[in-house]
């Protein structure tokens, strides 16, 4: 896993949170979704249904990158 810690505030558990990402499937880097700045995904890490992105963005503060490594249930969740 790479991570970058980021600068600012730490998110919290209760937080609302916009995130741009990329999911490519392992071994062949193919593209299967990607959320863009101009077009990101912003979502409160409370809701059970977005339980990949809370553990995703566990401990991140603003400018941070986190990589991670999915199975294949999880990504049923994107």
């Amino acid at each position: 896993m790479v991570a970058e810690t980021g600068f600012a505030l730490v998110v919290g558990d209760e937080e609302v949170v916009t995130i741009a990402y990329t999911a490519k499937v392992m071994n062949t880097e193919n593209v299967f979704e990607r959320r863009t700045r101009e077009r990101p995904l912003t979502l409160a890490l409370s809701d059970r249904e977005q339980a990949i992105f809370r553990e995703a963005v566990a401990g991140m503060a603003v400018g941070g990158t986190r990589r991670m490594l999915l199975p294949p249930d999880a990504v049923a969740a994107l």
